[in-house]
């Protein structure tokens, strides 16, 4: 999942509006604004992730960046890496085309 969805917004990123991506943000559940900010600024879209850094300022708690590994399959694997400005749990590997 993460892989694909990296490849998204390397491809949306350059023609989204910051500010009208913010907005339309509003309306989404938190975490998934965040693992899209994440995604984004992995893509090189820093204006575009910028734009959703208030969302992962409201966050209490992590979650994980890819919601379909499930955490027994995800504590066999080797460490996590947790990124605490968008407030993820690095799950699964993004691989970002250039």
């Amino acid at each position: 999942m993460a892989s694909a969805a990296g490849s998204r917004a390397k491809g949306l990123g350059a023609k989204v509006n910051p500010r009208k991506l913010a907005k339309l943000a509003a309306v989404y559940e938190n975490s998934s604004v965040r693992r899209l900010g994440y995604l984004l600024e992995l893509a090189g879209h820093v204006r575009q992730a910028k734009a959703l850094e208030p969302f992962a300022s409201k966050a209490k708690s992590v979650k994980p960046l890819d919601p379909s590994v499930k955490s027994f399959i995800v504590s066999l694997a080797s460490p996590l890496q947790k990124n605490p400005k968008w407030m993820l749990l690095i799950n699964e590997p993004v691989e970002i085309e250039s």
